[in-house]
Protein backbone atom coordinates (compact mmCIF):
# COMPACT_ATOMS: atom_id res chain seq x y z
CA UNK A 1 0.00 0.00 0.00
CA UNK A 2 2.90 2.51 0.73
CA UNK A 3 4.84 1.43 -2.46
CA UNK A 4 1.66 2.75 -4.55
CA UNK A 5 0.90 5.77 -2.56
CA UNK A 6 4.92 6.64 -3.25
CA UNK A 7 3.74 5.99 -6.88
CA UNK A 8 0.85 8.16 -6.78
CA UNK A 9 2.80 11.06 -4.65
CA UNK A 10 5.64 10.97 -7.64
CA UNK A 11 2.96 10.97 -10.38
CA UNK A 12 1.52 13.93 -9.05
CA UNK A 13 4.33 15.94 -8.48
CA UNK A 14 5.52 15.07 -12.25
CA UNK A 15 1.95 16.23 -13.68
CA UNK A 16 2.49 19.74 -11.65
CA UNK A 17 5.97 20.23 -12.91
CA UNK A 18 5.05 19.67 -16.44
CA UNK A 19 2.02 22.12 -15.59
CA UNK A 20 4.22 24.46 -14.34
CA UNK A 21 6.32 24.03 -17.29
CA UNK A 22 3.87 24.68 -20.10
CA UNK A 23 3.12 27.60 -18.29
CA UNK A 24 6.39 28.89 -18.13
CA UNK A 25 7.11 28.28 -21.82
CA UNK A 26 3.59 29.85 -22.25
CA UNK A 27 4.47 33.09 -20.29
CA UNK A 28 8.19 33.52 -22.07
CA UNK A 29 6.46 32.88 -25.72
CA UNK A 30 3.56 36.18 -24.74
CA UNK A 31 6.81 38.20 -23.99
CA UNK A 32 8.19 37.57 -27.15
CA UNK A 33 5.22 37.53 -29.10
CA UNK A 34 5.78 41.16 -30.87
CA UNK A 35 9.11 40.43 -31.69
CA UNK A 36 10.99 41.10 -35.01
CA UNK A 37 14.25 40.13 -35.59
CA UNK A 38 16.70 39.59 -39.11
CA UNK A 39 18.41 37.29 -40.30
CA UNK A 40 21.90 36.82 -42.02
CA UNK A 41 22.90 33.84 -43.95
CA UNK A 42 25.62 32.34 -45.86
CA UNK A 43 25.48 28.68 -47.83
CA UNK A 44 28.18 27.04 -48.57
CA UNK A 45 27.57 24.35 -51.86
CA UNK A 46 28.94 21.24 -51.46
CA UNK A 47 28.30 17.74 -53.66
CA UNK A 48 25.46 16.50 -51.95
CA UNK A 49 24.41 19.03 -49.34
CA UNK A 50 24.15 22.73 -48.16
CA UNK A 51 26.70 24.10 -45.21
CA UNK A 52 24.50 26.60 -43.60
CA UNK A 53 25.56 29.55 -41.68
CA UNK A 54 22.78 31.80 -39.85
CA UNK A 55 22.75 34.52 -37.48
CA UNK A 56 19.50 35.59 -36.36
CA UNK A 57 20.25 39.10 -34.43
CA UNK A 58 17.57 41.93 -33.09
CA UNK A 59 17.12 39.17 -30.19
CA UNK A 60 16.12 40.39 -26.18
CA UNK A 61 18.90 39.59 -23.93
CA UNK A 62 19.27 36.98 -21.29
CA UNK A 63 15.82 36.16 -22.61
CA UNK A 64 13.43 32.27 -22.99
CA UNK A 65 13.07 31.28 -26.76
CA UNK A 66 11.68 27.64 -28.56
CA UNK A 67 13.85 27.24 -31.73
CA UNK A 68 11.51 25.53 -34.56
CA UNK A 69 14.13 23.22 -36.05
CA UNK A 70 13.34 22.69 -40.04
CA UNK A 71 12.67 18.75 -40.57
CA UNK A 72 15.49 18.30 -43.28
CA UNK A 73 18.32 20.11 -40.93
CA UNK A 74 20.54 18.10 -39.34
CA UNK A 75 23.66 18.56 -37.25
CA UNK A 76 22.78 21.94 -36.12
CA UNK A 77 24.33 23.68 -33.45
CA UNK A 78 23.66 27.54 -31.91
CA UNK A 79 26.60 29.35 -30.39
CA UNK A 80 26.62 33.42 -29.10
CA UNK A 81 28.81 36.09 -30.21
CA UNK A 82 31.46 34.64 -28.47
CA UNK A 83 31.43 31.28 -29.67
CA UNK A 84 30.07 29.54 -26.51
CA UNK A 85 27.45 27.41 -26.92
CA UNK A 86 23.90 28.37 -26.21
CA UNK A 87 22.32 28.12 -22.97
CA UNK A 88 19.67 25.39 -23.03
CA UNK A 89 17.01 25.73 -20.25
CA UNK A 90 15.83 22.82 -18.09
CA UNK A 91 17.74 20.63 -20.72
CA UNK A 92 15.17 20.95 -23.64
CA UNK A 93 17.29 20.83 -26.74
CA UNK A 94 15.47 23.07 -28.52
CA UNK A 95 14.58 25.51 -25.36
CA UNK A 96 17.43 28.19 -24.90
CA UNK A 97 18.56 31.46 -23.39
CA UNK A 98 19.92 34.32 -25.33
CA UNK A 99 23.59 36.45 -24.03
CA UNK A 100 23.27 39.45 -26.34
CA UNK A 101 20.78 39.87 -29.36
CA UNK A 102 22.23 37.47 -31.64
CA UNK A 103 22.58 33.33 -32.14
CA UNK A 104 24.64 31.77 -34.51
CA UNK A 105 23.22 28.79 -35.70
CA UNK A 106 25.15 26.24 -38.29
CA UNK A 107 23.48 23.11 -39.81
CA UNK A 108 23.22 20.51 -43.12
CA UNK A 109 20.63 20.26 -45.66
CA UNK A 110 20.71 17.53 -48.34
CA UNK A 111 20.99 18.67 -52.02
CA UNK A 112 20.98 16.53 -54.99
CA UNK A 113 23.01 18.78 -57.81
CA UNK A 114 22.18 15.98 -60.40
CA UNK A 115 18.16 17.04 -60.43
CA UNK A 116 16.29 20.21 -60.11
CA UNK A 117 15.90 20.56 -56.07
CA UNK A 118 13.27 23.33 -54.40
CA UNK A 119 13.77 23.78 -50.91
CA UNK A 120 11.16 25.08 -48.53
CA UNK A 121 10.75 26.05 -44.75
CA UNK A 122 14.58 25.54 -44.56
CA UNK A 123 15.46 28.24 -42.30
CA UNK A 124 15.69 28.15 -38.25
CA UNK A 125 12.25 29.93 -36.67
CA UNK A 126 12.32 31.13 -33.09
CA UNK A 127 8.69 30.92 -32.02
CA UNK A 128 6.75 33.86 -31.43
CA UNK A 129 9.08 35.94 -33.29
CA UNK A 130 8.99 36.95 -37.02
CA UNK A 131 11.89 37.12 -38.92
CA UNK A 132 11.24 40.47 -41.17
CA UNK A 133 14.26 40.93 -43.45
CA UNK A 134 16.47 38.00 -44.73
CA UNK A 135 20.01 38.73 -46.31
CA UNK A 136 21.36 35.65 -47.87
CA UNK A 137 24.63 34.77 -49.89
CA UNK A 138 25.51 31.35 -51.64
CA UNK A 139 28.74 30.14 -52.24
CA UNK A 140 29.01 27.77 -55.18
CA UNK A 141 32.04 26.17 -56.30
CA UNK A 142 30.82 22.37 -57.01
CA UNK A 143 28.30 22.84 -59.76
CA UNK A 144 28.24 26.14 -61.73
CA UNK A 145 26.36 24.94 -64.59
CA UNK A 146 23.12 25.58 -62.78
CA UNK A 147 21.34 28.30 -61.33
CA UNK A 148 20.28 29.79 -57.62
CA UNK A 149 16.75 31.30 -57.23
CA UNK A 150 15.29 32.36 -54.18
CA UNK A 151 12.28 34.02 -53.21
CA UNK A 152 13.35 37.41 -52.76
CA UNK A 153 15.30 39.73 -54.99
CA UNK A 154 18.42 38.92 -56.53
CA UNK A 155 20.80 41.84 -55.30
CA UNK A 156 23.78 40.67 -56.66
CA UNK A 157 26.22 38.32 -58.69
CA UNK A 158 30.08 37.44 -58.92
CA UNK A 159 31.34 35.00 -61.44
CA UNK A 160 35.00 34.28 -60.58
CA UNK A 161 37.38 31.56 -61.89
CA UNK A 162 36.68 29.07 -59.69
CA UNK A 163 33.44 30.33 -57.70
CA UNK A 164 30.00 32.12 -57.90
CA UNK A 165 28.79 34.32 -55.72
CA UNK A 166 25.18 35.07 -55.10
CA UNK A 167 23.32 37.78 -53.17
CA UNK A 168 19.66 37.66 -52.20
CA UNK A 169 18.36 40.31 -49.73
CA UNK A 170 14.53 40.66 -49.08
CA UNK A 171 11.58 41.03 -46.57
CA UNK A 172 10.13 38.27 -46.00
CA UNK A 173 10.07 35.33 -43.51
CA UNK A 174 11.44 32.15 -44.85
CA UNK A 175 12.23 32.26 -48.30
CA UNK A 176 11.85 28.99 -51.10
CA UNK A 177 15.50 28.54 -52.39
CA UNK A 178 15.74 26.46 -56.01
CA UNK A 179 18.73 24.51 -57.14
CA UNK A 180 18.05 24.83 -61.01
CA UNK A 181 20.36 22.33 -62.64
CA UNK A 182 21.09 23.71 -66.00
CA UNK A 183 21.54 27.27 -67.17
CA UNK A 184 18.12 29.32 -67.74
CA UNK A 185 18.07 32.73 -68.93
CA UNK A 186 17.26 35.64 -66.60
CA UNK A 187 15.16 38.11 -68.91
CA UNK A 188 15.01 40.95 -66.79
CA UNK A 189 14.47 41.79 -63.10
CA UNK A 190 12.03 44.02 -62.27
CA UNK A 191 10.63 46.06 -59.26
CA UNK A 192 8.17 43.18 -58.05
CA UNK A 193 9.66 39.94 -59.79
CA UNK A 194 12.64 38.15 -61.87
CA UNK A 195 12.03 36.32 -64.34
CA UNK A 196 13.82 33.10 -65.55
CA UNK A 197 12.91 31.47 -69.10
CA UNK A 198 12.29 31.87 -72.07
CA UNK A 199 9.05 33.21 -72.49
CA UNK A 200 9.41 36.75 -70.90
CA UNK A 201 6.87 38.48 -73.60
CA UNK A 202 4.01 36.26 -72.20
CA UNK A 203 5.03 36.27 -68.60
CA UNK A 204 4.98 40.08 -69.00
CA UNK A 205 1.89 40.50 -70.09
CA UNK A 206 0.37 38.15 -67.74
CA UNK A 207 1.79 39.78 -64.88
CA UNK A 208 0.41 43.34 -65.88
CA UNK A 209 -3.13 41.44 -66.10
CA UNK A 210 -2.94 40.50 -63.08
CA UNK A 211 -0.68 43.32 -61.33
CA UNK A 212 -2.47 43.61 -57.82
CA UNK A 213 -1.76 40.15 -56.85
CA UNK A 214 1.77 39.93 -58.34
CA UNK A 215 2.11 43.56 -56.09
CA UNK A 216 0.50 41.81 -52.94
CA UNK A 217 3.13 38.73 -53.28
CA UNK A 218 5.87 41.14 -52.27
CA UNK A 219 8.27 39.55 -54.76
CA UNK A 220 8.55 36.55 -56.51
CA UNK A 221 11.00 34.94 -58.79
CA UNK A 222 9.34 33.38 -61.76
CA UNK A 223 10.21 30.50 -63.92
CA UNK A 224 8.74 28.95 -66.42
CA UNK A 225 9.54 25.24 -66.60
CA UNK A 226 8.50 21.89 -67.84
CA UNK A 227 10.77 19.83 -65.15
CA UNK A 228 9.30 20.75 -62.00
CA UNK A 229 5.65 20.86 -60.47
CA UNK A 230 3.90 24.13 -60.67
CA UNK A 231 2.51 27.09 -57.61
CA UNK A 232 4.22 29.22 -55.56
CA UNK A 233 6.50 28.17 -53.09
CA UNK A 234 8.07 30.75 -50.53
CA UNK A 235 8.41 33.63 -53.59
CA UNK A 236 9.39 31.51 -56.38
CA UNK A 237 6.41 30.86 -59.07
CA UNK A 238 7.01 27.78 -61.14
CA UNK A 239 4.79 27.74 -64.19
CA UNK A 240 4.93 25.43 -66.84
CA UNK A 241 5.41 26.38 -70.43
CA UNK A 242 2.70 26.73 -73.11
CA UNK A 243 -1.21 27.00 -73.17
CA UNK A 244 -1.67 26.26 -69.78
CA UNK A 245 0.79 29.16 -68.62
CA UNK A 246 -2.31 31.89 -67.16
CA UNK A 247 -4.36 28.92 -65.83
CA UNK A 248 -1.49 27.91 -63.63
CA UNK A 249 -0.68 31.53 -62.76
CA UNK A 250 -4.07 32.60 -61.68
CA UNK A 251 -4.18 29.41 -59.59
CA UNK A 252 -1.31 30.33 -57.95
CA UNK A 253 -1.23 33.67 -57.44
CA UNK A 254 -4.99 34.10 -56.23
CA UNK A 255 -5.40 30.40 -54.72
CA UNK A 256 -1.85 29.18 -53.45
CA UNK A 257 -3.35 28.59 -50.13
CA UNK A 258 -5.79 26.34 -50.96
CA UNK A 259 -3.76 23.02 -51.16
CA UNK A 260 -5.86 20.15 -51.18
CA UNK A 261 -6.70 17.88 -54.34
CA UNK A 262 -10.48 16.84 -53.24
CA UNK A 263 -11.18 20.32 -54.16
CA UNK A 264 -8.94 20.26 -57.13
CA UNK A 265 -12.22 20.76 -59.23
CA UNK A 266 -13.15 24.08 -57.53
CA UNK A 267 -9.70 25.78 -57.89
CA UNK A 268 -10.04 24.98 -61.71
CA UNK A 269 -13.89 26.75 -61.66
CA UNK A 270 -12.61 29.72 -59.14
CA UNK A 271 -9.34 29.84 -61.89
CA UNK A 272 -12.09 29.47 -65.13
CA UNK A 273 -13.89 32.41 -64.17
CA UNK A 274 -11.02 34.95 -63.33
CA UNK A 275 -9.54 34.01 -66.85
CA UNK A 276 -12.98 33.34 -68.21
CA UNK A 277 -11.64 30.30 -70.01
CA UNK A 278 -13.81 26.53 -69.62
CA UNK A 279 -12.73 24.30 -66.70
CA UNK A 280 -10.91 21.21 -66.87
CA UNK A 281 -13.27 18.76 -65.21
CA UNK A 282 -16.52 18.08 -65.94
CA UNK A 283 -17.82 19.39 -62.11
CA UNK A 284 -16.20 22.44 -62.48
CA UNK A 285 -17.66 23.04 -65.58
CA UNK A 286 -20.79 22.11 -64.86
CA UNK A 287 -20.90 24.25 -61.74
CA UNK A 288 -19.41 27.33 -64.25
CA UNK A 289 -22.14 26.52 -66.45
CA UNK A 290 -25.39 26.93 -63.41
CA UNK A 291 -23.59 30.47 -62.75
CA UNK A 292 -23.42 31.45 -65.68
CA UNK A 293 -27.19 30.31 -66.67
CA UNK A 294 -28.52 31.28 -63.50
CA UNK A 295 -26.53 34.62 -61.88
CA UNK A 296 -27.15 37.94 -64.00
CA UNK A 297 -24.12 39.90 -65.45
CA UNK A 298 -23.79 41.72 -62.85
CA UNK A 299 -24.02 38.89 -60.41
CA UNK A 300 -21.45 36.96 -62.25
CA UNK A 301 -19.17 40.55 -62.44
CA UNK A 302 -19.39 40.22 -58.60
CA UNK A 303 -18.87 36.87 -58.76
CA UNK A 304 -15.19 37.34 -60.20
CA UNK A 305 -14.24 40.77 -58.22
CA UNK A 306 -14.60 38.62 -54.99
CA UNK A 307 -13.17 35.30 -56.26
CA UNK A 308 -10.13 37.81 -57.42
CA UNK A 309 -9.91 39.89 -53.42
CA UNK A 310 -10.13 35.80 -51.65
CA UNK A 311 -7.46 35.76 -49.04
CA UNK A 312 -5.92 33.21 -46.82
CA UNK A 313 -8.30 33.38 -44.60
CA UNK A 314 -10.31 31.42 -47.32
CA UNK A 315 -12.20 28.10 -47.18
CA UNK A 316 -14.25 26.60 -49.68
CA UNK A 317 -17.75 26.47 -47.59
CA UNK A 318 -17.61 30.54 -48.14
CA UNK A 319 -18.58 30.51 -51.85
CA UNK A 320 -22.51 29.98 -50.78
CA UNK A 321 -22.06 32.95 -48.45
CA UNK A 322 -20.12 34.61 -51.50
CA UNK A 323 -23.14 34.42 -53.27
CA UNK A 324 -25.49 35.38 -50.53
CA UNK A 325 -23.80 38.89 -50.50
CA UNK A 326 -24.00 38.51 -54.04
CA UNK A 327 -27.63 37.93 -54.60
CA UNK A 328 -29.34 38.17 -51.35
CA UNK A 329 -30.40 34.40 -51.64
CA UNK A 330 -29.46 31.43 -49.44
CA UNK A 331 -27.65 28.72 -51.03
CA UNK A 332 -25.78 25.36 -50.30
CA UNK A 333 -24.87 24.90 -53.53
CA UNK A 334 -21.20 24.43 -52.88
CA UNK A 335 -22.09 22.56 -49.95
CA UNK A 336 -23.59 19.75 -51.53
CA UNK A 337 -21.02 19.92 -54.69
CA UNK A 338 -18.19 19.27 -52.01
CA UNK A 339 -20.03 16.83 -50.04
CA UNK A 340 -21.73 14.82 -53.14
CA UNK A 341 -18.76 15.19 -55.59
CA UNK A 342 -21.58 14.89 -58.13
CA UNK A 343 -23.57 17.71 -59.55
CA UNK A 344 -26.09 19.24 -58.41
CA UNK A 345 -28.93 22.49 -59.45
CA UNK A 346 -28.01 25.80 -58.30
CA UNK A 347 -30.73 27.00 -55.86
CA UNK A 348 -31.11 30.81 -54.63
CA UNK A 349 -34.23 30.35 -52.28
CA UNK A 350 -35.39 32.24 -49.65
CA UNK A 351 -37.00 30.51 -46.50
CA UNK A 352 -40.73 31.88 -46.16
CA UNK A 353 -43.47 31.27 -43.74
CA UNK A 354 -46.87 29.75 -44.90
CA UNK A 355 -49.96 30.58 -42.94
CA UNK A 356 -53.20 29.48 -43.23
CA UNK A 357 -56.12 28.06 -41.08
CA UNK A 358 -54.15 28.53 -38.04
CA UNK A 359 -50.87 26.94 -39.53
CA UNK A 360 -47.64 27.80 -40.14
CA UNK A 361 -44.94 26.08 -41.82
CA UNK A 362 -41.34 27.28 -43.47
CA UNK A 363 -40.62 26.86 -46.98
CA UNK A 364 -38.16 27.19 -49.24
CA UNK A 365 -38.71 29.30 -52.14
CA UNK A 366 -36.59 28.88 -55.21
CA UNK A 367 -35.90 31.92 -57.19
CA UNK A 368 -34.57 31.62 -60.86
CA UNK A 369 -34.31 34.51 -63.50
CA UNK A 370 -36.46 36.80 -60.76
CA UNK A 371 -39.28 33.59 -60.68
CA UNK A 372 -40.18 32.22 -57.42
CA UNK A 373 -40.88 28.52 -57.41
CA UNK A 374 -42.52 26.66 -54.43
CA UNK A 375 -41.87 22.98 -53.49
CA UNK A 376 -44.91 21.36 -54.77
CA UNK A 377 -46.12 18.82 -52.32
CA UNK A 378 -45.29 20.67 -49.08
CA UNK A 379 -46.96 23.41 -50.18
CA UNK A 380 -50.35 21.78 -51.63
CA UNK A 381 -50.07 19.37 -48.45
CA UNK A 382 -50.37 22.38 -46.25
CA UNK A 383 -53.72 24.35 -48.24
CA UNK A 384 -54.65 20.17 -47.45
CA UNK A 385 -54.76 18.84 -51.04
CA UNK A 386 -53.63 15.38 -52.18
CA UNK A 387 -50.90 14.68 -54.14
CA UNK A 388 -49.27 11.65 -56.24
CA UNK A 389 -46.16 11.18 -58.77
CA UNK A 390 -47.80 9.35 -61.46
CA UNK A 391 -44.60 9.44 -63.51
CA UNK A 392 -41.15 11.01 -63.74
CA UNK A 393 -42.71 13.97 -65.16
CA UNK A 394 -46.41 14.13 -64.34
CA UNK A 395 -48.26 14.85 -61.40
CA UNK A 396 -51.62 14.29 -59.81
CA UNK A 397 -52.90 17.10 -57.15
CA UNK A 398 -56.41 16.55 -56.25
CA UNK A 399 -59.18 17.61 -53.22
CA UNK A 400 -62.80 16.74 -52.66
CA UNK A 401 -63.55 19.11 -55.58
CA UNK A 402 -61.23 18.88 -58.44
CA UNK A 403 -58.67 16.92 -60.08
CA UNK A 404 -55.41 18.52 -61.90
CA UNK A 405 -52.72 17.12 -63.51
CA UNK A 406 -49.28 19.20 -63.62
CA UNK A 407 -46.36 18.27 -65.99
CA UNK A 408 -42.59 19.66 -65.75
CA UNK A 409 -42.36 18.74 -69.61
CA UNK A 410 -45.52 20.01 -70.53
CA UNK A 411 -46.68 23.58 -71.08
CA UNK A 412 -50.61 22.37 -70.31
CA UNK A 413 -52.02 21.28 -67.24
CA UNK A 414 -55.62 19.25 -67.04
CA UNK A 415 -58.63 19.94 -64.84
CA UNK A 416 -61.34 17.02 -64.59
CA UNK A 417 -60.24 16.06 -67.19
CA UNK A 418 -60.55 18.88 -69.79
CA UNK A 419 -56.92 20.64 -71.05
CA UNK A 420 -56.07 24.08 -70.72
CA UNK A 421 -52.99 25.50 -72.36
CA UNK A 422 -50.33 27.15 -70.77
CA UNK A 423 -46.89 29.51 -72.12
CA UNK A 424 -44.39 27.22 -69.81
CA UNK A 425 -44.25 24.14 -68.23
CA UNK A 426 -45.48 24.56 -64.68
CA UNK A 427 -43.29 21.90 -62.86
CA UNK A 428 -39.49 22.06 -62.45
CA UNK A 429 -37.50 19.53 -61.21
CA UNK A 430 -34.57 20.46 -58.78
CA UNK A 431 -31.88 18.52 -57.09
CA UNK A 432 -34.62 15.71 -56.46
CA UNK A 433 -37.80 17.73 -55.57
CA UNK A 434 -40.68 19.08 -57.84
CA UNK A 435 -41.42 22.78 -57.23
CA UNK A 436 -44.62 24.56 -58.62
CA UNK A 437 -44.07 28.17 -60.32
CA UNK A 438 -45.88 30.46 -57.66
CA UNK A 439 -48.22 32.37 -60.04
CA UNK A 440 -50.10 29.36 -61.55
CA UNK A 441 -51.36 29.03 -57.65
CA UNK A 442 -54.14 31.46 -58.50
CA UNK A 443 -53.87 31.06 -62.01
CA UNK A 444 -54.61 27.23 -61.64
CA UNK A 445 -55.82 26.41 -58.65
CA UNK A 446 -57.64 29.66 -57.71
CA UNK A 447 -55.64 30.39 -54.33
CA UNK A 448 -55.02 33.83 -53.43
CA UNK A 449 -52.69 34.76 -51.48
CA UNK A 450 -50.17 38.32 -50.00
CA UNK A 451 -46.84 38.19 -48.56
CA UNK A 452 -45.59 40.69 -45.88
CA UNK A 453 -42.08 40.47 -46.28
CA UNK A 454 -41.19 36.76 -45.85
CA UNK A 455 -44.11 35.80 -44.59
CA UNK A 456 -47.13 35.00 -47.19
CA UNK A 457 -50.85 34.33 -46.41
CA UNK A 458 -53.16 32.49 -48.01
CA UNK A 459 -56.96 33.36 -48.35
CA UNK A 460 -59.31 30.10 -50.10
Amino acid sequence: MKKVISILFVIIILCIFFNQWDQFITDEQTVNAQESAQTNVTIHSDEKSVQVFQTISSLSDKSIYEIIVPEKASNWTCTYNDKDECKRVWRAENIIETKGSQLHITYSLPLNKKTNTLIRDWLFQLKGVTIDHVELKIIESHHRNGKWLAGIPLSGFVKEDLIDYYFFSGKTNNPALLWYNEEINTERNETHYSYYGNHYPEIKELIQKHEEKVKEANFLSIITTNQLKSGLFGGILILPSGELLERELVDALYFHSIESEEIEWLLDLLTSFIIDENPRFDLSMYAFNELKEKLTSSELEQLVANISDLDESFVPEDMDEILYQITGKQTNFFAELLRNKQPVSLELYTMKDYHWNNKKLTVKVIEIDGIEWVPLQKTMSFLEFETERLSETEWAIFNDKDVYRLYSDQSIFIRNEEVFGLLEHPLKKMNGEYYLEKKWLQSIFHINFREEGNKVYFDM
